[in-house]
């Protein structure tokens, strides 16, 4: 449950190239590396349940395999 105005997703995808989320099976959006993981800052959203998925780019062929999906709540 998260019950903040502004959130940030970590994202454990070892030596991936490249990770991007999808929030309620919208556009995907880039993260960002940092300290090892990668991230997503997220803020402007709305109270209720909320579904994320993270995809990442681990092969030469740039193909990205998506994660499970994750559902969670927001609620401030």
């Amino acid at each position: 449950c998260i019950t903040s105005s502004e959130y940030a997703f970590r994202i454990e995808a070892g030596t991936a190239g490249r990770v991007e989320i999808s929030i309620d099976n919208k556009e995907w959006q880039p993260c960002r590396h940092a300290e090892g993981c990668w991230w997503y800052d997220w803020s402007g959203y709305l109270p209720g349940n909320h579904v994320a998925t993270a995809r990442c780019q681990t092969q030469d062929d740039g193909h990205k395999p998506a994660s499970g999906t994750v559902h969670f709540k927001v609620q401030f």
